[in-house]
């Protein structure tokens, strides 16, 4: 199973890429980062804003996602070993699709995800959880 790739073209003239992978990094998610106070409002005082809203901005984009990457890190291990399998399909134009599904499913995501792609349909294969 290691290895497993297939190239198709879609009717569109995109070319995908479909390859079965045993391990996927999780994805870096960056938290949406609003500010809680309001701009016209100066309870703070705006030399604390020029400190508080960057450091805020810097917790919601940085730490925050770190610390969800270090937690998603071993559940992603876990899943690996006991026999979870990522199908990837990824266009020259950079659009990427991926789902996870069980091991003994994988080759033939692969194959339903192909044909969909040719077939330029949006791929919904069987035994799958998009990711």
């Amino acid at each position: 199973m290691r290895g497993q790739a297939t190239r198709v073209s879609a009717p569109d003239g995109r070319e995908w890429s479909i390859l079965v992978r045993a391990w996927r990094w999780p994805r870096w998610r960056p938290v949406r980062y609003e500010p809680l106070a309001d701009p016209d409002d100066d309870t703070l005082g705006w030399s604390a804003g020029l400190v508080l809203v960057p450091l805020a901005a810097l917790v919601a984009r940085g730490v925050v996602p770190a610390v969800r990457l270090a937690l998603a890190l071993p559940a992603t291990a876990g899943r690996s070993l006991v026999g979870w399998r990522w199908v990837e399909a990824r266009a020259d134009d950079a659009e990427e699709l991926a789902w996870r599904t069980p091991r003994r499913h994988a080759s033939a995501v692969l194959d339903q995800v192909a044909r969909q792609l040719a077939l330029g349909h949006e791929p919904a294969p069987y035994n799958t959880i998009r990711e």
